[in-house]
């Protein structure tokens, strides 16, 4: 049996200021793959085996949003956020052969709930800085949780999201369009089983495109885009740096 329960409020506050609330649950089913009792030999050191008594789980999810505006000054605000549990979620478990490295995998339903969530919040306002810059800021975070079975012996990770962005958007009508973000992100990650796994590292992006309206509807484009992400545990620290221009008309 599917259930996909379902609800939602909306609020209207005032004419500028809006509210959202939603419910959604649904029923998660196990594969065939996952419950066949067949052992499938599709790789000789992974043996996929299934579980015909495996349960389906189910996921509860409540989001919300609010946001504002003001045409007058050219302000935006809004702020989302949502939060998902699975109870009886659907884990891997393994066995591993330490002799031969040879792992029987099945499928199992777990007794503790799996849970994911982000919350984001974004800001825009005109400022008067070179005749009337449009600017933003945004904050967010996000993070999960998930389980697995190694020789009988729990694995839980645990991983979150922090980061933010900044930028700064000038234009002139039929003439130019010039924008530019900066924004920094970090990322906790933590395994119980495999603490080398414990990926805990910084990282951030600088972007900014251009726009020119040239006589005869001829329009040149460009944009680059330079990311860093800091050394972690098991990975040196990286630089990529992107660009690309054009001409249309």
């Amino acid at each position: 049996v599917n259930w996909a329960p379902q609800s939602s409020l909306p609020y209207n506050i005032s004419s500028s200021k809006t509210f959202m609330a939603e419910y959604y649950g649904r029923t998660v089913q196990h594969t065939i793959d996952q419950i066949q009792p067949v052992k499938v030999h599709t790789d000789a050191l992974r043996i996929m085996l299934g579980n015909p008594d495996l349960k389906p789980s189910f996921r509860n999810s409540l989001s919300t949003t609010y946001q504002q505006s003001n045409l007058l000054t050219n302000e935006s605000f809004y702020i989302t956020g949502n939060y998902a549990i699975t109870s009886n979620p659907i884990v891997n478990s393994q066995d591993i052969d330490l002799g031969t490295y040879i792992s029987q995998i099945r499928y199992i339903n777990f007794n503790k709930a799996t849970y994911n969530y982000y919350l984001s919040s974004y800001y825009s306002w005109r400022t008067k800085l070179l005749g009337g810059t449009h600017a933003n800021l945004s904050v967010s975070t996000s993070g999960n949780s998930s389980y697995t079975e190694v020789n009988h012996e729990l694995n839980e990770t645990n991983s979150s999201t922090y980061s933010a962005s900044f930028g700064l958007r000038m234009e002139k009508r039929k003439k130019y369009t010039i924008s530019a973000n900066i924004g920094p992100r970090y990322t906790f990650s933590k395994s119980t089983l495999y603490p080398a796994n414990n990926n805990n590292a910084p990282s951030y992006t600088l972007s900014g495109d251009m726009v020119l309206y040239l006589p005869g509807k001829i329009q040149l484009t460009s944009n680059i885009n330079y990311t860093y992400n800091g050394k972690t545990q098991n990975l040196p620290a990286t630089k990529f740096t992107d660009w690309d221009g054009g001409i249309s008309r």
